[in-house]
């Protein structure tokens, strides 16, 4: 799990050429369209488990069987997965590549 949660972290991951190039345009969209603040970003790597996601954003992907993020968005083959635990804290934000967690792409394409 690379966990981002500052400007600087999240400006050079938008950079990083070692990351998917998908995964750096969709940091770089939220960066500029937030000025770098208002979430936490954490991209699911291969080796993650539900789990990792789970305790990276705080918060269950489901409850009673029911998703638990506010939205989803596909970006060719990743997804952003965002959840809002409050109005005073910054949102955290998944970014999973279709390859980094099969137990978490099954979750996302079905619930």
């Amino acid at each position: 799990m690379l966990t981002l949660t500052d400007r600087p972290s999240i400006r050079a991951a938008a950079r990083d050429p070692t990351l998917d190039p998908l995964l750096r345009a969709v940091l770089k969209l939220r960066f500029e369209q937030m000025g770098g603040t208002g979430a936490h970003f954490h991209v699911v790597q291969r080796g993650d488990a539900l789990a990792d996601a789970e305790a990276a954003v705080g918060w269950p992907m489901t409850l009673d069987g029911s998703p638990c993020w506010e939205w989803t968005e596909r970006h060719g083959t990743v997804a952003e997965v965002v959840f809002v635990l409050s109005d005073d804290g910054p949102a955290q934000v998944l970014l999973v590549p279709d390859d980094a967690c099969p137990a978490l792409a099954d979750l996302l394409r079905d619930g």
